[in-house]
């Protein structure tokens, strides 16, 4: 319970690099509207790919440094972004679709925006140890929709 309480709070990453930081297929979210930031740069470089910011009063809170940002799904917040930060080309917007945040289960839904959506950054498992990609490409943040395959036997008359 306190970590839900860190994120009504505010600030779920507050980063401040020397140098550069990459946020891969991650997931920032809260089950409702949670009032401050998601992630606050104040210094440094951070690229930031294939990642879903969603439900926090301002989404990108750029103070200092730089943000590259592309491939990414914010959803939710009152300011996606706040400072200069370009919106990337293939960011993707749309409902995450989410399984049951109030119970801080983030994994995608059939029907969420992102799902192949993201791209090859590397990443090849997911939150769960399943592979990436599955289905048609990468799933932004930290869960890739698994999909199961049936087979049902021919049956001849």
């Amino acid at each position: 319970m306190k970590r839900r309480s860190i994120l009504r709070a505010g600030m779920a990453m507050f980063l401040e690099p020397a140098g550069t930081v990459q946020i891969l297929f991650t997931t920032v979210a809260a089950p409702d509207l949670a009032s401050g930031d998601a992630i606050r740069i104040a210094a440094g470089k951070v690229d930031l790919q294939d990642t879903i910011v969603a439900s926090h009063t301002i989404g990108l809170y750029r103070l200092g440094g730089a943000v590259d940002e592309d491939y990414n799904l914010l959803f939710g917040n009152t300011t996606p972004r706040f400072g200069v930060i370009s919106a990337g080309a293939h960011d993707v917007s749309g409902d995450p679709r989410f399984a049951q945040p109030a119970s801080d289960d983030y994994h995608l839904t059939p029907g969420s925006a992102a799902v192949d959506a993201g791209v090859d950054a590397g990443v090849n498992v997911d939150i769960d140890g399943q592979p990436r990609p599955q289905g048609k490409g990468f799933d932004i943040g930290y869960d890739e929709l698994a999909f199961f395959q049936v087979r049902l036997p021919a049956i001849r008359r």
